[in-house]
This record gives C-alpha cells, sequence and structure tokens, in this order.
C-alpha cells in the first residue's frame, strides 16, 4: 500500500469498519484528484452520549513495503532487516480499529466517534489535504501518527513550501567567443552564495539542495540553471515573508549579473499549533496519565 495505491488497505479496512457496526462509511474522490487508485475512507461508530471525537491515520507506506517478515523476540515486533515494518501507519490503522474493537465489547455508553483514514501522507499530507470536512461533527480529533514513548504529543507543526528559481542565461561557444555568453550557473552560485538558508530563525528553516546547471557539454556557456529546495516555518507569516524575501533576492542577484531567473513557489502542508491547555491536549494528558 505504497502512496497512490493503497487499494488493498482500503478494501480491507472498509469491511473491518462494517463488522464493527460502524455507519456512514464511504470513500471519497481524494484518489481521482491526486493521480492515485483510492480515496480518504470516512466511517462514524454512533454513540448514545452527546458529542464527537475523531481518530485518523494513513494507509500508505514508503516503498520498501513489501514482503515483509515480521520478527517478534521479547515482545518487540521488528522487521527482518530487508524490509521497513509499515508500522507508519498501519499501527495507527490497527489500533484505532483495536480501539473501536474494545469500546463496544465494554458494553459502555459512549460518544459518536469518527474515523479517518487517509491516502498518500507519505506524498505530502495529499490524502487529508483533499478531504472535505464539512461532515465531520468532532472539534477535537487525534492523529495517530507518531514514534515515541506513551504520553508524547506534538502539539505543533511547521507550515512549509516547495520553492524554485530557474536561471536564465545566454548560450556561447566556451573556447571560442565566451564573451559573447552569459553563464547561468555562475549567475546561480551568485544567488546562492548570499542567499539566507539553514537555521533562519528558533522556528524557521529553509534548504536548497538541488543545484543543476547546462548539460554535459564543457565548451558551451550555460545557458540554464535550476535551484530548488523548501523552507519550513511554525510561523506562516514568517514562511509567507521567506517567499517573499528569496523571489525579490533572486531578481536583485539576477539583475546585478545579467541573468534573468524565474522564481516559483507552492504552499505544502499547512502547520499547526495546539495550546498546550487546549480540551484536546487535556482529555488526551489524562488518558496517558492513567496508562
Amino acid at each position: 500500500a505504497i502512496s497512490f495505491d493503497e487499494r488493498k488497505v482500503a478494501d480491507i479496512v472498509k469491511g473491518k469498519l462494517e463488522e464493527l457496526g460502524c455507519t456512514d462509511i464511504y470513500e471519497d474522490d481524494a484518489g481521482s484528484k491526486i493521480g492515485g487508485n483510492t480515496g480518504n475512507i470516512f466511517a462514524r461508530l454512533k454513540g448514545e452520549l452527546p458529542g464527537s471525537i475523531m481518530f485518523s491515520a494513513h494507509m500508505d507506506r514508503m516503498p520498501n513495503g513489501f514482503g515483509i517478515k515480521p520478527v517478534i523476540e521479547n515482545g518487540i515486533i521488528s522487521t527482518g532487516g530487508m524490509t521497513i515494518l509499515a508500522a507508519d501507519d498501519l499501527g495507527g490503522v490497527a489500533a484505532i480499529l483495536d480501539g473501536v474493537r474494545r469500546l463496544k465489547d465494554s458494553g459502555k455508553p459512549h460518544c459518536t466517534v469518527e474515523i479517518l483514514f487517509t491516502v498518500s501522507e507519505e506524498k505530502g499530507l495529499l490524502g487529508s489535504l483533499n478531504f472535505d470536512y464539512s461532515d465531520v461533527k468532532s472539534t477535537i480529533a487525534y492523529a495517530l501518527d507518531s514514534p515515541g514513548h506513551i504520553g508524547r504529543i506534538l502539539v505543533s507543526a511547521p507550515y512549509s513550501a516547495r520553492i524554485s528559481c530557474e536561471v536564465f542565461g545566454k548560450a556561447a561557444h566556451a573556447g571560442s567567443e565566451p564573451e559573447k555568453g552569459i553563464s547561468a550557473a555562475m549567475g546561480a552560485a551568485r544567488i546562492l552564495a548570499s542567499l539566507k538558508e539553514g537555521r533562519l530563525d528558533e522556528e524557521s528553516t529553509a534548504n536548497f539542495p538541488i543545484v543543476r546547471a547546462g548539460g554535459d557539454a564543457t565548451n558551451a556557456v550555460c545557458d540554464h540553471a535550476l535551484i530548488k529546495g523548501e523552507a519550513r516555518s511554525r510561523n506562516k507569516q514568517k514562511l509567507l515573508d521567506y517567499l517573499e524575501y528569496f523571489e525579490k533576492h533572486c531578481n536583485e542577484e539576477a539583475a546585478a549579473f545579467g541573468v534573468t531567473v524565474k522564481v516559483e513557489s507552492a504552499l505544502g502542508s499547512p502547520g499547526f499549533n495546539v495550546p498546550k491547555d487546549s480540551a484536546s491536549v487535556n482529555l488526551i494528558s489524562k488518558v496517558f496519565g492513567k496508562m
């Protein structure tokens, strides 16, 4: 069940939700929107008590997740060493299904439980970004997708953006008339040399690991180069400010060197900041305390 191909897992999950007595089970059209074969799965276990709570996990895994042969030693489940275990995030899927099963078996009254199993999380939260939340009743929700000891709660995550800068120079023969050319590679180098990147502040970073220029010929002045990377910040405004800075910086350095640029950016996964005294954090903290 790699990203864009979660069909088998989704069909099994839908069957289990039906067995558990869930209602309002449906699969949305996120798959067709993102080029996959599977949509997000949503369901409800209706309760007698007022209110609603949602649990979510993703169905896809990283590519090296086929032919898994788990090894169990001293109560610890690990891989045989040749594949991933795919606990990210089928561990979350299994925990939610088991939790619903235990809840039903207890016979105790409960509020409504909403369940969301998403697709293509590993490719940038594509499933959850394309889910329609207008029908969701819950105001408290938990995503079971994090490693660590019992009691670890993630209350914030950064906003992100993909950034690129194409640099256009002028080709010329590097041996006979280099003065007639303008090197896009050198223009890109100038842009990078003075660019603010790495750790920007306590909650913001930027990274540009992809730099490409020209073709294979050494006798031609490079007329095209590419700079590609990302920026992240837990403060959305800081991220937007950096995108503005990046475009301005690239244009200024390009003009000074004599090349032209095309700068593009696209916001990626949305960040979040949940107050530590919020209802969702207080509730799960009490549960962890009992555990």
